[in-house]
C-alpha cells in the first residue's frame, strides 16, 4: 500500500492486523546514526602491541583517531595517509586485535598537546612514530 493510502486511512494498521492474524505489521524503522562523539577528552594517547609501546599520538577525539589507526585498507596509499599503524595493519605486519589504547594525559590546548607529544616521542622513540622521515 502506498504512503498516500496509509495517510488517507488512519486505521491502516488495525485493518492490516485484522486481515493478517498472528503476523505483526512490520514498518521500516530508521536506525539511529552512530555518533563517534568521544567521551574521552582531548589529550595524549599511547598504543601498545602485546605490551610494547609502538605509537604515541595526540588528538582532540582520541577514540576516533584510534579507530583510524586500526583501519585495514586494501588501498595501501590510503592506509599510509591514515597512519603508519594503519599501513602496518593493512600489510599484515600488525594484528588490529592485539592493539591496545591507553590515555596518558588530558590536554585541551592543541599547541600544548603537540609539544608534549613530540617530547614524549623523543623520549620513548616508539617504532611507528616516524617524524617526517
Amino acid at each position: 500500500m502506498s504512503k498516500a493510502r496509509r495517510k488517507a486511512n488512519p486505521n491502516y494498521m488495525k485493518d492490516w492486523n485484522r486481515k493478517n492474524p498472528g503476523k505483526r505489521y512490520q514498518h521500516k524503522v530508521k536506525k539511529p546514526q552512530v555518533q563517534y562523539k568521544s567521551k574521552i577528552p582531548a589529550g595524549i594517547y599511547y598504543i601498545y602491541d602485546k605490551n610494547e609501546l609502538i605509537y604515541i599520538g595526540e588528538s582532540s577525539t582520541p577514540k576516533r583517531r584510534f579507530a583510524h589507526h586500526r583501519t585495514k585498507c586494501k588501498d595501501l596509499e590510503h592506509a599510509k595517509t591514515l597512519s603508519s599503524i594503519s599501513y602496518a595493519v593493512s600489510i599484515g605486519e600488525l594484528n588490529k586485535t592485539d592493539l591496545k589504547f591507553k590515555m596518558m594525559e588530558y590536554v585541551d590546548d592543541a599547541l600544548d598537546r603537540k609539544s608534549l607529544e613530540l617530547e614524549l616521542i623523543n623520549k620513548y622513540k616508539p617504532k611507528y612514530n616516524n617524524l617526517g622521515c
